[in-house]
């Protein structure tokens, strides 16, 4: 954990607020790494991390001979992400081991250039939070009828920036957090734009619709602000063409 907050502290001392991403988290290393810097400095670093949840190869014999294949309860518990990944990072933000009992010892200082005056124990945590999301398969119809909204809010969520709420469908016309917003009826669109321009702290907004037109009115009439239309633009992005490429 020391050698990765020193090489991160190398490209984000000066980023406070800078999103570090890890596409093989393995058990968690550089999310640990950044809280630590991040207790340290003050910052507000995030980092997303994405992980398989695979077992050991002696554990997949042992699993298949069992009679246990891929998805069931007990071998998905023994994966990496749920076994080791999910619960270093819960009790390293706690403060606490799997035994629900306050960790020993301190971190010291990867941060050189920082002199806190104090050691930043184990047992008080970190001032963070995390969530947890399963990555799973959707059926295109679902989502362009507008009945799978929740299965890719995380996926919006991310993409807005990871602050504050994940918007779900309530059956609203539109809902806003402090940091983007959705709007369901366009119908609504006059009240949604003035809700996102009193907002100043909200960046991005998704527009569900299939009409062009419409979209292109909310673009206008939201200048500066990222707008993506759902769910058409989302799936074609995405969609496998009969060849085997990529349309």
């Amino acid at each position: 954990m020391y050698t990765v907050a020193d090489s991160l502290q190398y490209f984000v001392s000066q980023k406070p607020n800078a999103l570090i991403i890890d596409f093989f988290a393995g058990s968690g290393t550089t999310l640990h790494a950044v809280n630590l810097i991040n207790a340290i400095d003050g910052g507000h670093r995030r980092c997303i991390c994405v992980t398989n949840n695979e077992v050991s190869a002696d554990e997949e014999e042992q699993f298949i001979e069992q009679g246990m294949r891929h998805g069931d309860d007990k071998w998905e518990s023994h994966g990496i992400a749920r076994y080791v990944t999910w619960p270093r990072t819960r009790l390293a933000i706690e403060g606490r081991n799997i035994k629900g009992q306050p960790l020993e010892g301190d971190y010291g200082n990867p941060v050189k250039d920082i002199d806190l005056g104090y050691e930043v124990l184990k047992a008080n945590g970190f001032k963070a939070n995390a969530i947890f999301f399963d990555l799973t398969y959707e059926s295109a119809w679902p989502i362009r009828l507008d009945n799978a909204f929740d299965a890719i809010a995380p996926i919006l969520w991310m993409q807005a920036g990871c602050k504050g709420p994940i918007i779900h469908r309530v059956g609203k016309s539109y809902l806003t957090t402090d940091y983007y917003g959705v709007l369901f009826d366009y119908g609504q669109a006059s009240k949604f734009c003035e809700k996102i321009k009193r907002t100043p702290s909200i960046k991005t907004v998704y527009v569900v619709t299939d009409d062009q037109r419409r979209y292109s009115n909310i673009c206008r009439r939201l200048s500066g602000i990222e707008v993506h239309r759902l769910y058409e633009t989302f799936l074609k992005t995405f969609e496998i063409c009969g060849e085997g490429g990529l349309d």
